[in-house]
């Protein structure tokens, strides 16, 4: 189970888990673009798995949290989408929770991917990551806004890179009620 399922109790939300390459050798592009074909899958197969296609929001911690927010930030950029099924349909998402995700990626960064049209954003981050520095997240929440995309960094004082000391009642609270704002609306 993922700490997303907290929200398929809580807020009511379906949670899809998506897979991504990780072996040796495998780019973030790559990744990148099993991330959007899995968005494209779900919008495809929304019917018949009773989802709303037209509101998909994406959450993930570390790498999938990077991964999250190039999702949010690459919008349907054609040199992203990769090859992997589903062709016509959007792979744009409506919100986004990134958990602590590290920004440098190489060439492949979300801060030089923002423009107006991005997700909302929520970024949580712990004060005290010595993994990720939170210069990081400060530096997208800052792009994001600078573009007038909505965006907010919760830094939960003194709280290090691990997930269990990241996702409080509050802090899950806190991403529900941001789920329901740009989901539900």
């Amino acid at each position: 189970a993922t700490p997303a399922t907290a929200l398929a109790t809580a807020g009511g939300y379906a949670v899809a888990s998506i897979q991504y390459r990780a072996r040796t050798g495998i780019t973030r592009a790559s990744q990148l673009a099993d991330v959007k074909a899995a968005v494209r899958w779900l919008r495809a197969n929304a019917d018949a798995h009773s989802l709303d296609a037209a509101h998909i929001g994406v959450f993930g911690h570390d790498v999938g949290g990077l991964l999250a927010a190039l999702a949010g930030t690459t919008g349907d950029m054609p040199a992203f989408e990769g090859d992997g099924g589903s062709a016509g349909q959007s792979s744009r998402v409506q919100a986004v929770v990134d958990l602590a995700g590290p920004m440098t990626a190489g060439d492949l960064n979300p801060i030089s991917q923002v423009s107006a049209d991005d997700a909302p954003t929520l970024i949580v981050h712990g004060s005290a990551d010595a993994t990720v520095s939170t210069r990081e997240s400060q530096s997208l929440i800052a792009a994001l806004k600078v573009a007038g995309v909505t965006a907010t960094l919760d830094m939960p004082f003194a709280a290090t890179h691990d997930l269990g000391e990241l996702l409080t009642p509050v802090v899950m609270q806190g991403i529900t009620s941001f789920f329901d704002q740009h989901l539900k609306g």
